[in-house]
């Protein structure tokens, strides 16, 4: 088919759009259909196709999933529960949140010596300790998921930078087709899974103040409790880790240990040797190290 064009200098706009349209359908038969000439269930069918070969090709290992979609939905969220209530447990007193997380804690983390003269005490002091985390995971979606869906973040301090999964879970369940979720739900549960093994070792860090209370409640009969920090501005008492008065101080923060609160004394006796140590209730090894200097010295 041809067409013969005369422009003009009053050629208008819609003479030009009537002859580009005249002459791609002159072309037609020799051209590929663009995405936007395909009826709409084949342009669906395509971009169908598109987002599960991007899920697909994005998997980073060539491990066997169930597609079965009742399945995963069910074990997500279980996965969802569970890891929200490691997370509550154990994410308390967090300093900062973000693809590193820093928490602080307080407890009783080691136990010492203390002579005087033929006076021999077992003390302990409450201590801050610090310990940063990987939690790149809570912030960041596997490639194929984060530029398929655009994922919602935490509302609550210090957790803005953390995604919102059970958002992002309902989203996925509202916006895609089950051949998608075929793909889509089995690599959401995977790093799921991903994220309880990395809140499993904050939970475990976390859990050290309350298994070494209990250690020393059993060891010594005493019922000791975790305060919720030390106070920067009492300098009334000598901190029995550095031996200096803290009173010599600005504030209590200046003590190397940060453990300056007044002493706990454990259990004394009368000795008379000369004796100085500290044992680590952190590591299985150091409790035994007390319980054999115990039985040693107390007898």
């Amino acid at each position: 088919m041809c067409y013969d064009i005369y422009i003009t200098a009053t050629t208008t706009f819609s003479d030009e759009i009537s002859f580009a349209h005249k002459s791609t359908m002159a072309d037609s038969s020799n051209s590929t259909v663009s995405r936007n000439e395909l009826e709409p269930l084949e342009f669906l069918t395509k971009i169908r196709e598109t987002l599960k070969g991007r899920i697909s090709d994005d998997s980073e290992d060539k491990k066997v999933h169930n597609i079965d979609i009742e399945h995963n939905i069910r074990e997500i969220r279980a996965l969802l529960a569970i890891n929200d209530e490691i997370s509550k447990r154990c994410m308390t007193n967090v300093k900062s949140a973000g693809d590193k997380t820093t928490l602080t804690l307080f407890g009783f983390y080691s136990v010492r010596t203390m002579q005087n003269g033929t006076n021999l005490e077992l003390i302990t002091q409450p201590q801050r300790v610090e310990e940063t985390f990987d939690t790149l995971l809570f912030t960041t979606l596997p490639s194929g998921l984060g530029d398929t869906i655009v994922p919602k973040y935490k509302e609550d301090a210090p957790f803005q930078a953390f995604i919102d999964y059970d958002d992002f879970f309902k989203s996925t369940l509202m916006l895609l087709h089950d051949d998608a979720l075929e793909l889509f739900l089995p690599k959401i549960k995977d790093h799921l899974e991903a994220m309880q093994v990395a809140l499993g070792q904050i939970d475990e860090w976390a859990m050290q103040t309350t298994s070494n209370l209990s250690f020393i409640e059993e060891t010594f009969g005493k019922e000791l409790v975790i305060p919720d920090d030390i106070d920067s501005n009492d300098l009334s008492n000598k901190c029995f880790y550095c031996n200096c008065r803290v009173s010599t101080y600005s504030s209590r923060s200046e003590c190397s240990f940060e453990m300056c609160k007044t002493k706990e004394t454990l259990t004394e006796c009368t000795v008379s040797g000369k004796y100085d140590t500290v044992f680590y209730l952190s590591q299985d090894d150091e409790r035994e190290r007390l319980k054999r200097f115990m039985y040693f010295v107390w007898g």
